[in-house]
């Protein structure tokens, strides 16, 4: 009780202490109870700004609640571990490679099947930093992510002929991943995250990412969208450019297609006074990159009122059309023992 107590009083400090610019934080909202929602971060060289970088990113975390975050540029392990004590929905994990570590923070009602590294022997494609892999279950269907920091810096231009441009040591990263996911991985929910440092929209002949977005019936960048759209909308405001991609495989096309699954960037930023340069000073020059995916089960909807002999059969809109889900607008359910209601989701 004490522990929870701490908590609360923590958040309240904290939110007395940030300076929000008209809006509150708990109006900043990503994804829902019915979703997998899946946030990458760079955190640059975290924790930037010490304690209050820990009770700011708190207190964001447990506000949005996603089911899963991949970070990048862990520096301080015993400052990631101090992080996940105020995160009591959560558990953590960081990889064994690099001064700035790869991690995950995730719900500990998921089900965690496994956590490895692959491409180990390939560090120096990877700037010391080989993806890190968790394999996940959601809604009774099995995920594996893949987070990853490749080589950051170079002039744009793609130099096949030099193994140390920066922009060939991220081609060949993207294409070992590629290729672990075609051998190992085929068949299966895939979701390639992080901080990529390169952009989708270079010229053919400088596109690092230009053979996976040429096997579009296997791949597809989930952010393209945002990468074509205005700069204030992009990961790396510095540059400004959008450099943290979020990949998925063509087994979550038709997940990724409901019409309640979207990706967005999460503006944290635009909840500070001060916006970016407040943002910057306390938590990280990049800014996190969601992706909402509706899993079109809602196995958590089957059993109402945990009457076991109530259960739903299907959903239909009201022209009599099933239905999976959907906000706003009513759906009627029918169950085995004969019972119809009728339902809506205001998002």
């Amino acid at each position: 009780m004490k522990y929870f107590l701490k908590i609360i009083l923590t958040f309240f400090l904290v939110l007395s202490s940030l300076s929000f610019s008209g809006q509150s934080l708990k109006d900043m909202t990503f994804g829902s109870e019915y979703s997998l929602d899946v946030v990458s971060w760079n955190l640059e060289w975290f924790p930037k700004n010490g304690q209050t970088t820990l009770d700011s990113l708190a207190l964001i975390i447990n506000t949005i609640k996603p089911e899963v975050i991949a970070l990048q540029e862990i520096n301080d392990v015993s400052a990631f571990n101090t992080l996940l004590t105020m995160l009591p929905l959560y558990e953590g994990s960081y990889s064994s490679f690099s001064n700035l570590k790869l991690a995950y923070i995730y719900k500990k009602s998921l089900t965690i099947n496994n956590i490895f590294t692959i491409s180990s022997n390939a560090t120096y494609n990877f700037a010391g930093r080989p993806p890190y892999c968790l394999e996940l279950v959601y809604d009774n269907q099995t995920f594996f992510l893949v987070n990853n920091h490749l080589k950051c810096c170079g002039d744009g231009a793609l130099q096949l002929s030099d193994s140390s441009d920066e922009e060939c040591r991220r081609l060949n990263a993207m294409t070992i991943i590629k290729q672990y996911i075609d051998d190992n991985l085929n068949n299966e929910n895939v979701i390639v995250l992080g901080d990529l440092n390169d952009i989708l929209t270079d010229n053919v002949a400088n596109n690092i990412f230009q053979d996976i977005i040429n096997d579009s019936s296997n791949y597809v960048f989930a952010d393209i969208d945002i990468a074509n759209g205005p700069s204030n909308n992009w990961s790396y405001p510095n540059w400004p450019s959008h450099i943290d991609h979020i990949l998925i495989t063509n087994e979550l096309f038709p997940l990724f297609e409901n019409d309640s699954s979207y990706i967005d960037l999460i503006n944290v930023k635009d909840f500070l006074a001060g916006g970016f340069s407040a943002y910057d000073n306390i938590l990280s020059d990049h800014v996190p990159i969601g992706m909402s995916l509706h899993t079109g089960n809602f196995s958590s909807l089957i059993n109402i009122n945990n009457n076991s002999d109530k259960q739903l059969i299907k959903k239909i809109d009201l022209m009599g059309r099933e239905a999976v889900h959907a906000y706003n607008q009513p759906l009627i359910y029918i169950y085995n023992n004969g019972e119809v209601e009728k339902k809506i989701f205001v998002k």
